[in-house]
């Protein structure tokens, strides 16, 4: 259907610039008249030529060029936009039109017998129903593939648990794919500000605080998540675009009547593609799901850090389920529950506060009925507790 409607919009272009080189003739009487040329039969209703204009004794050849060009600038513009719209639709970098997309989702949903919905409709909404935006058919969502994602999130900083059959299948060459194989390395002039180092060996500085140190390890995790599925992707994509060649082909050659052997021979070829498709669309998933568990444990140790708790409560919270509600979800009422304070919070760790007194440490006892041995009394004879309020005389017969 496609190429029978590229052939006959090529039709109608061809036909359309036979049309348009009558325009581009001189007006009769005026310069040389051009080679005799077969009249096209035009349609009056689809097209009538303008009647030529009759020049005045004072217009210049400069008018006539004017007269001449006008009636054709209309009709090149629009056959340059028909054709720049042809070329984008060409050239575009999407393979599927969004016009397909109902009769692709119909035919998926069939297929997996998916049933339609039918709502029954009352007097009301056929008079206003047409007001709100349409309903549009969805993707399935199969059990099977919600259970893969709980998988992944039920133990979030683990690994994604992808087989070692499925990473053999991502062949490249190692020289064009060393940089996605490990995480980038922290530069020396960061590392240096960090953690000063006599000599500058590359990511020889610690983070201070144990919850930054966890969240750079999941950030690694993640990105050895992300570049394992930039990989399935590349080789997805390759496959994919492909097999919309082979289909092409195939497609021509049933139109010729090509040998049927010859094409039952392509099919295994085809299936096999397919279900290369399949398999790197599965574990994409998976690997999408591990992504998010990981970015969100690194959410979590980052509003940990807040807390004053000890480090190794700190790690267990960050690898609790992920749930997908809430950052953390029903897994953390359950532990505070267990927890000492009933209060539904974060149980806090009390110091213990020092007492800073004016006496010395030593002599922090009570000092008292301790005689002239306390160290606010005074031997015989000395300046004792009436000091201050000794008498006058005594004092001036000592002066």
């Amino acid at each position: 259907m496609l190429n029978e409607l590229k052939a006959a919009m090529r039709e109608e272009f061809q036909s359309s610039l036979m049309m348009f080189t009558n325009l581009n003739r001189p007006i009769p009487g005026l310069g040389p008249e051009p080679n005799p040329e077969p009249e096209l039969v035009q349609d009056p209703d689809l097209y009538q030529e303008p009647a030529p204009k009759k020049l005045r004794s004072q217009d210049t050849d400069s008018d006539y060029d004017k007269y001449s060009a006008a009636p054709t600038y209309s009709w090149k513009d629009s056959l340059d936009d028909v054709s720049s719209v042809s070329e984008d639709k060409g050239t575009s970098k999407y393979l599927f039109s969004n016009e397909e997309l109902d009769n692709l989702l119909k035919a998926v949903r069939n297929t997996l017998n998916v049933e339609e919905v039918v709502e029954p409709k009352s007097i009301q909404d056929e008079l206003f129903g047409g007001l709100k935006s349409k309903r549009k058919r969805v993707f399935p969502i199969n059990q099977t593939l919600k259970d893969i994602v709980q998988e992944e999130w039920k133990n979030p900083e683990g690994r994604a648990n992808i087989t070692k059959e499925f990473r053999n299948r991502l062949l490249f060459d190692p020289k064009e794919t060393e940089t996605w194989d490990s995480p980038p390395k922290v530069d020396i002039q960061v590392s240096k500000v960090v953690k000063k180092t006599d000599l500058p060996f590359e990511d020889s500085s610690q983070l201070r605080d144990p919850m930054d140190r966890k969240a750079d390890a999941l950030l690694r995790r993640v990105w050895e998540s992300s570049m394992l599925g930039l990989k399935s992707n590349i080789a997805a994509t390759s496959v994919a675009r492909t097999l919309f060649f082979w289909l092409g082909e195939l497609e021509d050659h049933l139109k010729t009547d090509a040998d049927k052997d010859l094409l039952l021979q392509t099919i295994p070829l085809l299936r096999s593609a397919t279900g290369f498709l399949a398999d790197a669309s599965a574990e994409n998933i998976r690997l999408s799901a591990k992504e998010g568990a990981l970015s969100n444990s690194v959410r979590r140790a980052i509003w940990l850090r807040q807390w004053g708790g000890d480090v190794k409560s700190k790690t267990k919270l960050c690898n609790i389920p992920f749930t997908g509600d809430f950052m953390f979800g029903a897994e953390l009422d359950t532990l505070l529950e267990k927890a000492s304070d009933k209060k539904k919070g974060f149980p806090e760790i009390k110091k213990p506060q020092k007492n800073y007194s004016f006496r010395n440490p030593k002599d922090s006892k009570d000092s008292r009925g301790r005689g002239k041995q306390g160290r606010w009394s005074f031997n015989k004879g000395g300046r004792g507790r009436g000091y201050l309020f000794s008498n006058l005389p005594h004092q001036s017969k000592k002066q």
